[in-house]
């Protein structure tokens, strides 16, 4: 917001001027919490709304929406750096 970035919180309760919050009716999961080569749950998705502490009137407001950062289809994985 105005050229900062927001840190996300988990819940609604929890925004601030500071931070924000992405309310997804339709979130995908992984079909086994233990196996995340399993699978995702997918649904038809009816779209995402972000929560921000402040009037976004009054400021410049960008929202940038990455799916996923990384995925990997294998064992035995090592991120360094």
């Amino acid at each position: 917001m105005d050229g900062k970035p927001l840190t996300q919180v988990l819940s609604r309760a929890e925004v601030t001027e500071s931070t924000f919050y992405v309310d997804d009716p339709d979130p995908v999961t992984l079909k086994n919490p233990k196996n995340n080569q399993a699978g995702y749950n997918v649904k038809p998705h009816r779209g995402s709304s972000y929560v921000i502490g402040v009037d976004p009137n009054q400021h410049q407001v960008e929202v940038v929406q990455h799916s996923r950062a990384l995925s990997f289809n294998t064992d035995n994985i090592t991120l360094s750096g």
